[in-house]
């Protein structure tokens, strides 16, 4: 994932990027619930890295080179708080849901979770298009 956002040359297409990647990390999620053995959910996991590390260097890339440079470090912290923030939160419920129904199931809810997460993302997709693709022509 990281050699194929290291070989991009511009942001241009990176909110597509975007979608399709955390939707390959929802569908993975999904898929990891019916795995039975290591050697069936190794190559599901790498997929579920590969779709959040893409997401999360992505949407990076975008805020460092759409935002203005005197706002950087400020939008970049609040970006940071949210995903570190989010993160033991969101890993707080997803332990009490694996608690009530069990870690395997807990997995597919999570999916399903980021499966409608990208599918609102993909409604704002023409809009974001629009907002990303003029700062990516200047740069």
């Amino acid at each position: 994932g990281a050699l194929y956002l290291a070989s991009r040359s511009s942001t241009v297409g990176l909110p597509r990027v975007i979608a399709s990647s955390t939707t390959t990390l929802g569908l993975a999620l999904c898929v990891l619930c019916f795995t039975r053995s290591v050697w069936t959910a190794a190559p599901v996991v790498l997929a579920c890295g590969l779709g959040l590390m893409v997401q999360m260097a992505s949407t990076n890339t975008i805020i460092q080179s759409t935002v203005e440079t005197g706002v950087l470090g400020r939008v970049l912290s609040l970006y940071a708080m949210a995903f570190f923030g989010g993160m033991p939160l969101g890993a707080l419920l997803l332990g009490w849901v694996a608690d009530r129904i069990g870690p395997m199931d807990a997995f597919f809810c999570a999916g399903i979770a980021v499966l409608v997460g990208a599918a609102a993302f993909r409604f704002v997709l023409p809009k974001l298009d629009e907002d990303v693709l003029p700062a990516a022509r200047m740069a």
